[in-house]
């Protein structure tokens, strides 16, 4: 069983990145891990300034859950696109972390190389 993960950001090269997973995967043979992680909204690394220099922006709760909400419906209609063009397992996964690199390595380790099919994370 082939494992691949994706990390989607929805920019306009999304789509792009779908089709090639697409080709990339081997029907009845590959589970699709499609992740999003949900970060704060300034972006550090144009502005040149340490995170620990500035102060992170703070949703309070009724509003995380709201940008969470919408990353999940347009991770599910990304999984549609997907799903049109194998017949893969496709497992979609929204985390809420800062470090962006770090919540990718952290899902690829928690992934178990054997999944059952269907499902979300």
């Amino acid at each position: 069983m082939k494992n691949i993960l994706v990390a989607i950001d929805f920019s306009n090269a999304t789509d792009a990145v779908i089709h090639q997973i697409g080709k990339l995967a081997c029907p009845n043979d590959s589970i699709i891990h499609l992740l999003h992680i949900v970060e704060p909204s300034i972006c550090y690394e144009v502005s040149g300034v340490l995170p620990d220099e500035v102060p992170v922006p703070v949703m309070d709760q009724t509003e995380e859950n709201e940008v969470i909400s919408i990353a999940k419906n347009h991770l599910k209609q990304t999984a549609e696109k997907l799903s049109r063009l194998t017949d893969a397992t496709i497992i979609q996964a929204v985390e809420d972390e800062f470090e962006i690199s770090e919540a990718v390595i952290n899902y690829a380790e928690k992934t178990p190389h054997r999944h059952d099919r269907g499902g979300q994370a």
